[in-house]
């Protein structure tokens, strides 16, 4: 039971290293995209649960043979079980699935909730290094410079990102995401949720060792609505603690009837 309580806290470690796209997560998605030019979400997220897990193991199995308790080899059967919530049990598999809906749901309500109110903000005040008072940012007095589209392909969908200048740019501050938008017709104002260091590494790379990145720049997402996001988060959230409360319930109905007829198979 310790090594699945491991499994779990690496799993929630690995969501949040997704979330927030830094630590193991970071550096294997980065190291996927140099290597192949794509970057597959599960992948980085087996490899980054894998580093979180491995030190939580040999930790655990330290402490079992401190206290005299019988140490489990880590094994793959082993490691993947920790990782999905008792595997051999349909239960803790459904409780696992929870615990990842959950945790990324919590993730996007909580990270649209803390966007702030809608800012109005000038290119002018971006280039002169202005951090606006929200996530949430209105832009005008921008161009976008459509000959200049940087393309990524994450999980085999392409994600379209456009420096964003004006005519006192001397490096680039903002650039707009327009995946899946008429990118001919750009909209003459941006309005939606920003990430700063938000583009992804083999993009960022390049422009950062010419110089012509600025430290403090950020994507704007067109069209990303808060509003939206804290709902989509909050039904997510609230389907994974059903289905939590579904295999906490069924664990707790099949160890009573265990226990009731010790002779049946669980």
């Amino acid at each position: 039971m310790r090594y699945a309580l491991a499994g779990i806290v690496a799993l929630l470690a690995a969501l949040l290293s997704w979330w927030s796209f830094w630590g193991p997560y970071r550096w294997v998605s980065e190291l996927q995209s140099w290597a192949w030019g794509v970057d597959w979400i599960q992948l980085s997220l087996l490899l980054c649960w894998a580093a979180f897990y491995t030190p939580m193991h040999v930790i655990v199995a330290a402490w079992e043979r401190r206290h005299g308790a019988v140490v489990e080899p880590l094994t793959w059967r082993r490691a993947v079980a920790a990782a999905n919530f008792l595997f051999e049990q349909r239960p803790g598999q459904l409780m696992g699935v929870g615990i990842i809906f959950f945790a990324m749901g919590g993730g996007f309500w909580s990270n649209a909730m803390t966007s702030g109110p809608l800012t109005s903000l000038t290119m002018a005040e971006a280039d002169q290094g202005v951090r606006p008072r929200s996530r949430y940012v209105h832009l005008t007095g921008g161009r976008v410079l459509l000959d200049s589209e940087l393309t990524f392909t994450r999980n085999g969908s392409a994600e379209r990102y456009f420096p964003v200048v004006s005519n006192d740019t001397e490096q680039l501050r903002v650039f707009a995401r327009l995946d899946g938008r008429d990118a001919t017709a750009p909209p003459d104002e941006l309005e939606g949720e920003l990430s700063y260091d938000g583009l992804p590494g083999p993009l960022r790379a390049p422009l950062a060792d010419k110089g012509l990145l600025a430290p403090d720049y950020f994507v704007l997402r067109h069209g990303s609505d808060p509003a939206s996001g804290a709902r989509a988060g909050a039904y997510m959230a609230l389907f994974g603690a059903l289905l939590i409360a579904i295999g906490w319930l069924w664990a707790r109905r099949r160890k009573r009837a265990s226990v009731a007829d010790p002779g049946s198979s669980g």
